[in-house]
């Protein structure tokens, strides 16, 4: 029997929040995740009797426990599940889902503290309930750990020259792709420089929700949705292709 949209978004839900471990969640976490796939959640108990529905009939393993007030504990997909899951991701949903994994991976978070659990707030608000009324916070929180970005990758690089300001976000990232433009070819750093200057006019439009003389743009929770998945792509790929990059050759200063 062909599975419903819904049941099939908890398969995806399941396997997104376990693929690296192959090991249990439970439904609120799956929610969460439901939310973010802008799924609408149906009540408790109906909610629960999905899971049951996709446990009896294979996609789920037998663990799987629905519990009394229709909360599901010990949820976990069996190989035919994960196999459906895979195979039904949308290709863009694919690179979101696992560049987001690399922007929670704790080398990400090793190598640029405090970069990712202000974004992960500023999504949470996003598919939270009334993200329309949160748009100047979650603007906030995009700033916060965009600057946290900037900030290691000055620490880690030491462009020549860097703005010492931490809010001068685009011109301290801006200041490290010159320092590699030689070994980054022609085409990626005006690509980077391409993205900075994107995700800057986005998080203003964004950030605009906090005056209101300034209320000369209609904003969105589409504006929001924009301004995190830039922001995430733009941490996401600063940090591989400077990752790629041997550092520039020492200098008489630098001994």
């Amino acid at each position: 029997m062909a599975l419903r949209p819904l049941e099939q978004a908890i398969l995806i839900a399941v396997h997104r929040l376990t693929r690296d471990t192959y090991g249990e969640t439970d439904s609120g976490a799956v929610a969460d995740e439901l939310r973010k796939m802008t799924h609408n959640i149906p009540a408790v108990m109906i909610y629960g009797r999905l899971f049951g529905k996709l446990r009896d009939e294979g996609y789920l393993a037998q663990v799987t426990t629905i519990m009394a007030g229709g909360q599901v504990r010990h949820v976990e997909l069996t190989d035919y599940g994960r196999e459906l899951a895979e195979a039904d991701i949308e290709p863009v949903e694919r690179v979101y889902s696992e560049t987001r994994r690399l922007l929670g991976s704790d080398a990400f978070a090793e190598a640029y503290p405090g970069a990712f659990q202000p974004w992960a707030e500023a999504e949470e608000l996003l598919f939270g309930d009334e993200p329309e009324k949160q748009l100047a916070t979650i603007g906030f929180k995009l700033r916060d750990a965009t600057q946290a970005f900037a900030t290691a990758m000055v620490d880690e690089h030491k462009p020549p020259g860097a703005d010492s300001e931490v809010a001068a976000v685009k011109n301290r990232l801006k200041s490290v792709i010159d320092m590699y433009k030689s070994q980054l070819g022609k085409r990626r750093p005006a690509l980077l420089d391409a993205m900075v200057k994107l995700w800057d006019a986005d998080v203003a439009l964004v950030q605009k929700q906090t005056h209101a003389n300034e209320q000369d743009v209609s904003l969105s929770v589409n504006d929001a949705r924009r301004v995190v998945t830039l922001t995430m792509f733009l941490m996401i790929e600063f940090a591989a292709i400077l990752d790629e990059v041997e550092p520039p050759p020492a200098t008489l200063e630098d001994g």
